[in-house]
């Protein structure tokens, strides 16, 4: 019996690189694709997808996407697809995460995700009085 040839992974968000009526070789209009991609909101679809494959296939790639970022960069939509990710009652969309677990959990809180946390302590000498019951 032989195999079947592989299928191609086509959603809405993907349909515009399969499309063969788009010539993606004419510079300007690759250009123009390239800015309006945002890859955060990518995974966060793929991962959202009905389509258990896809949900597999966003849980192993997850992790390019906090390796690709830049220490100050808002990483707020991978931060919620790993989140949403771990969530899942799919034992392969668990498995799918694992390798990869470390370098996520690592990236998770990069410069600009610690840039948001208020300062603790506030202006000015914060030591209690010598008389303060001593």
């Amino acid at each position: 019996m032989g195999r079947l040839p592989p299928r191609t992974a086509e959603t809405q968000s993907t349909s515009a690189t399969t499309n063969p009526r788009i010539d993606i070789d004419d510079d300007h209009e690759f250009k123009s694709l390239d800015t309006e991609l945002d890859f955060h909101d990518l995974y966060y679809k793929y991962a959202n997808e009905s389509s258990e494959e896809m949900r597999i296939v966003a849980a192993k790639c997850l992790h390019e996407g906090f390796l690709l970022a830049s220490p100050m960069e808002d990483i707020k939509r991978l931060q919620m697809t790993l989140c949403e990710l771990l969530e899942e009652e799919n034992r392969e969309i668990i498995l799918a995460l694992i390798p990869n677990l470390k370098t996520m959990i690592l990236k998770y809180c990069n410069e600009y995700a610690l840039s948001l946390i208020p300062d603790p302590t506030p202006a000015g000498d914060n030591t209690p009085p010598k008389s303060f019951g001593l």
